[in-house]
């Protein structure tokens, strides 16, 4: 599987390590972001570190894979972010009443 089922990088030793490092918790990490959001949301990626405890840079990587398959989106508001940036306070698709796996193992909207 290719991004964004897996985590991403551009190519460098680096980013190549880092994703092949987080891969085996990325589900774990997408449930609980994707969770926090449905339960929380709209909200920014670094208010959902901060009660997470997930990095903040985790986060945002989580975010844009569950956006890319439908299962966040951009709520229109932002937030700030670190260092005084704009940032996205990311929603679940309304009306998704909750989200789950489906039979291949992929989390879909219920």
């Amino acid at each position: 599987m290719t991004y964004p089922h897996t985590p991403g990088h551009k190519g460098r030793h680096t980013g190549i390590a880092a994703a092949e490092a987080i891969e085996p918790k990325v589900g774990t990490l997408k449930a609980q972001v994707l969770a926090y959001v449905r339960d929380h949301g709209p909200v920014t990626p670094e208010e959902i570190a901060r009660a997470t405890g997930i990095f903040d840079q985790t986060c945002r990587a989580r975010c844009s894979e569950l956006a890319a398959v439908g299962l966040l989106e951009d709520s229109g508001e932002t937030g700030v972010a670190r260092g005084g940036r704009r940032a996205i306070k990311w929603r679940v698709p309304l009306p998704a009443k909750d989200v789950g796996y489906d039979d291949s193992g992929q989390y879909r909207l219920l």
